[in-house]
């Protein structure tokens, strides 16, 4: 399983879908690109904010994340 990260200009992890650093490790959840539930168990992952995967969830089915949402650059442009 692959995982992206982000880090800042003081080369601290970042969430990549708000760009602010991650703070403690209790903040950070880890993202499926595509669903678990869609093919994607094995797929590309992002650490995340836990707030910003909640949101991700809750505005958006698993079947729109695979077909249109399997990017950090999608997901932005929400």
């Amino acid at each position: 399983m692959s995982k992206m990260s982000i880090m800042s200009k003081s080369d601290e992890p970042c969430c990549p879908l708000c760009g602010r650093p991650f703070g403690t490790a209790r903040n950070i959840s880890r993202h499926h690109l595509i669903p678990m539930s869609k093919g994607g168990k094995k797929g590309l992952t992002v650490d995340m904010h836990n707030i910003c995967h909640r949101k991700i969830h809750a505005t958006l089915t698993n079947r729109e994340l695979k077909l249109n949402y399997f990017t950090i650059e999608k997901l932005q442009q929400l």
